[in-house]
């Protein structure tokens, strides 16, 4: 990551000599989150937004400082302020979802995804995360349905697409459809632990327990590996 220490030093003298330079606070908020310093950013941007509640970017910015900070609930404010001002821009939607699907506000998280995709009916992203709330709600069909669309028509080779509708299959209990989703995954990355999971337990409910015991031994191998679990409601025995 470039070192903007000296670009920083250089807006915190601007915004010392000008506490009311709105471009410089907000440019030094900006360096502040892509250094990680999500306190100070939040307190940039808040300082701009005082200034001036018209800024659809510093909006989204607070945004998505607030997401890092885990404050989802006010980062779907900070979104939803972010959209009154400019509807049109498809990541205000985006992470409008995120932020409401983690706050678990799978209703709004849906109606900003399907807003996205009314500006980009092609976006994977947009279509994967429409997914993922349909699998919050735990209404399967919808998530089995939108993460085929994916598979079929958007993009083939999407791993997180063919396991996340593995997972969907599973949590359907259609354990077949299930391995074979998983393992379209793993044809496309054979390192991914969780279809190796499904794969795994989807065998042990259908009592194929040889073959259940040979997709465990692949979890066991690659237990060692970072990786985060799936969001969509299933639960581990």
């Amino acid at each position: 990551m470039k070192d903007l220490t000296g670009a920083a030093s250089s807006f915190l003298i601007a915004v010392g000599l000008n506490p009311r330079d709105v471009p410089a606070t907000s440019f030094l908020g900006e360096i502040f989150f892509s250094q990680g310093k999500f306190l100070e950013a939040k307190a940039c941007f808040e300082k701009v937004l005082e200034m001036d509640k018209d800024r659809a970017g510093e909006w989204y910015f607070l945004g998505r400082t607030q997401m890092e900070l885990k404050d989802y609930v006010q980062a779907v404010e900070s979104f939803k302020k972010t959209l009154r001002i400019n509807p049109d821009f498809p990541d205000g939607w985006l992470f409008l979802g995120h932020s409401a699907g983690l706050a678990g506000l799978t209703r709004p998280a849906i109606d900003a995804f399907q807003q996205a995709l009314k500006i980009n009916p092609s976006s994977e992203y947009a279509l994967k995360s429409l997914g993922w709330v349909y699998g919050l709600q735990k209404d399967y069909e919808k998530a089995i349905e939108v993460f085929q669309k994916v598979v079929r028509i958007i993009n083939p080779k999407c791993v997180e697409a063919w396991r996340d509708l593995g997972i969907a299959f599973f949590n359907r209990q259609s354990y077949f459809n299930a391995i074979w989703a998983c393992k379209k995954a793993l044809e496309i990355d054979p390192l991914v632990p969780e279809a190796w999971h499904f794969i795994a337990d989807s065998y042990l409910r259908v009592k194929n327990f040889s073959a259940g015991v040979e997709a465990a031994k692949k979890v066991v191998e690659l237990s060692d590996l970072h990786f985060s679990w799936n969001l969509l409601g299933v639960e581990f025995n």
